[in-house]
C-alpha cells in the first residue's frame, strides 16, 4: 500500500503498477533522457488566415495525415465545429523530428513522426507532442513496435476509451541494452527501414479515395458532366426570380439552397430515367434513438451506432458503446433496431451526409442523429454507392437547414433522385465499383506487411 501511495493521483490499477514494479527492476533510461514534452507549441488564432488543420480522426495507425483546410474568413456551418476548438485554444504547431501520440486509444497506435509531408500541418492538442533527444527515427519505430505496450500499461481507463496523460509518461522507464544496442545500429537500421519506407510511398502514391473511384465510375455509367458541375459551383453570384425562389414545398429562400450549380447537378442526374428514394422504400426513414450515460452497460448485447460509429463509410463498432438489455427492450427503442441491408446515414453537423451499409447480421441501435433507410427492390450497395457520389453529397448540401448546426430530414431526403435502371445494371456498376476498391485493399494489405517488416526488423537488430 505505500507503494501505490508514490503515485501522485494514487493509481491503484494493475496493468499501471505491475508495468512499474518490472520495469524498475532493470537497467533503463528514463522518459525525460530520451523526450522532452513540447510546451511552447501554442498557436494564436489571431496570426492564423489559411491553413491545414488535423484532429486524431484525421490521422491513421499507418501514418497517413488527412487534414482539412480552414480559412478563417470562411467561417460556416460545415467547419464551424472546427472553429469553436481552435477558439479555445485546441491547436499546435509541430516541427521536424517531433513526434505525435494519440491522447485516447493508444493501443491504436496513433504515433506520428513529423517530416517535410507533414510539418506544415496544425494539429490537435489532443496529442501529446514530443521532441526526441536522440535519434527520432529510431525512437519512433521502436515507440511503435516494442514500446506500444508501455504505453497502454500507464493509460488510465476511465468510462470510456484509454487515455494517455503525459505527466505519466514520466514513469516510463525504457530498457537502455535495447535503446543502447538500437542506437549503435542506427546507420545500418535506418538505411533497410528506408528502402521498406520507399515501397510503402510507392503504394501509397499509386492508390485512389474510394470516392474517385465511386464518382468516376458512377459518371461514365450516367454520363454525369463534371465539368460542368465544377465551373458552376465557382458561380459566387446569381440572380433569380420570386417565382423561382418560392417553387418548392417549404419556401426555401437560401442563397445556398438555390445555387445555379445545385439546380445542374438536379438536372444532370433527371437527364435519365429517375425515381425517388422514397419509391424504393421498404418502411418510412426513421431517426434513432437518444441515449443517456446510464443507458450504457459493458455486458450488453446491443451497441449504440453514433454518428462517430459511421464516420468513414463503415460501422465501425466500439465495445465502449454497449447499451443495457433494459434500455434496448423499451419499445420506443426496440423499433430502432438496424437490420442486414439497412443503409445508415448521418445527418446531423459537420459531419452530415456520412453513409454505412449494415453488411450483416448486427445487434445494434441506431443514434438519434442517424436515419435508417431501409430499401427494396434495389441493390444495396448500389444505392449505398450513389449516396456516396460528390452530386448525392452536393443534394445534401444545399437541402440542409440550420444556422448554428446542420440539419437534415427524411422528408427532404425521400425526395432526393436516384436513378431507375434495371437491377442487372446495377449490379455491374456495384461490381466495377467493388473490384477497384478490393485492388486498393490488396494494396494496403502490402503497406501493412511492410510495416510489419519494419517491426520485424527493429526487433531482429536489438535482439541480435
Amino acid at each position: 500500500m505505500t507503494y501505490l501511495t508514490n503515485e501522485p493521483t494514487f493509481r491503484s490499477d494493475a496493468t499501471f503498477v505491475l508495468f512499474d514494479i518490472d520495469a524498475s527492476q532493470t537497467d533503463f533510461y528514463r522518459f525525460d533522457e530520451l523526450f522532452e514534452i513540447v510546451s511552447d507549441d501554442e498557436v494564436d488564432s489571431k496570426d492564423l488566415t489559411i491553413f491545414k488543420y488535423a484532429e486524431i480522426g484525421n490521422v491513421s495507425s499507418s501514418e497517413d495525415v488527412y487534414p482539412v483546410l480552414l480559412d478563417m474568413d470562411d467561417q460556416n456551418d460545415l467547419n464551424a465545429n472546427y472553429f469553436k476548438k481552435i477558439s479555445k485554444g485546441d491547436i499546435i504547431r509541430v516541427k521536424e523530428n517531433d513526434i505525435l501520440i494519440s491522447k485516447v486509444r493508444p493501443y491504436l497506435k496513433k504515433i506520428l513522426l513529423i517530416d517535410d509531408s507533414n510539418c506544415d500541418i496544425l494539429y490537435t492538442s489532443s496529442f501529446i507532442h514530443l521532441r526526441p533527444r536522440k535519434s527520432p527515427r529510431i525512437l519512433f519505430y521502436l515507440l511503435k513496435s516494442h514500446f506500444i505496450e508501455y504505453l497502454n500499461s500507464i493509460s488510465r481507463q476511465g468510462k470510456g476509451y484509454p487515455t494517455l496523460n503525459e505527466h505519466d509518461l514520466n514513469y516510463l522507464k525504457f530498457s537502455k541494452s535495447i535503446i543502447d544496442v538500437a542506437l549503435a545500429k542506427e546507420e545500418s537500421l535506418l538505411l533497410e527501414i528506408s528502402k521498406l519506407e520507399n515501397q510503402i510511398k510507392e503504394l501509397k502514391r499509386s492508390r485512389v479515395p474510394e470516392s474517385v473511384i465511386i464518382d468516376n465510375i458512377l459518371g461514365t455509367s450516367f454520363n454525369w458532366d463534371f465539368e460542368t458541375f465544377k465551373k458552376k459551383k465557382e458561380i459566387r453570384t446569381y440572380q433569380t426570380s420570386f417565382a423561382d425562389l418560392s417553387a418548392n414545398y417549404d419556401y426555401r429562400m437560401s442563397a445556398k439552397f438555390h445555387r445555379p450549380s445545385g439546380k445542374f447537378v438536379y438536372e444532370d442526374i433527371t437527364k435519365m430515367n429517375c425515381l425517388r428514394i422514397k419509391n424504393y422504400i421498404s418502411e418510412p426513414i426513421s431517426l434513432g434513438a437518444s441515449v443517456s450515460p446510464s443507458d450504457f452497460d459493458n455486458n450488453g448485447e446491443y451497441y449504440y451506432i453514433s454518428m462517430a460509429t459511421v464516420k468513414n463509410y463503415k460501422v465501425e463498432l466500439d465495445e465502449t458503446q454497449l447499451l443495457s438489455d433494459n434500455y434496448v427492450k423499451q419499445p420506443k427503442v426496440s423499433k430502432k433496431k438496424v437490420a442486414k441491408g439497412d443503409i445508415i446515414m448521418t445527418r446531423s453537423g459537420a459531419a452530415i451526409g456520412k453513409f454505412a451499409l449494415v453488411e450483416g447480421e448486427l445487434n445494434a441501435i441506431h443514434a438519434d442523429f442517424t436515419m435508417k433507410i431501409r430499401l427494396s427492390n434495389i441493390d444495396k450497395l448500389f444505392a449505398y454507392y450513389y449516396f456516396r457520389s460528390v452530386y448525392f453529397q452536393y443534394l445534401i448540401e444545399i437541402n440542409y437547414k440550420g444556422l448554428q448546426n446542420n440539419n437534415i430530414f427524411p422528408n427532404q431526403v425521400q425526395e432526393f433522385p436516384i436513378p431507375d435502371i434495371p437491377l442487372k445494371l446495377q449490379n455491374s456498376i456495384v461490381e466495377k465499383i467493388r473490384k477497384q476498391i478490393d485492388k486498393q485493399n490488396e494494396s494496403m494489405e502490402e503497406i501493412r506487411k511492410l510495416r510489419e517488416k519494419i517491426d520485424s526488423t527493429m526487433d531482429i537488430a536489438i535482439r541480435s
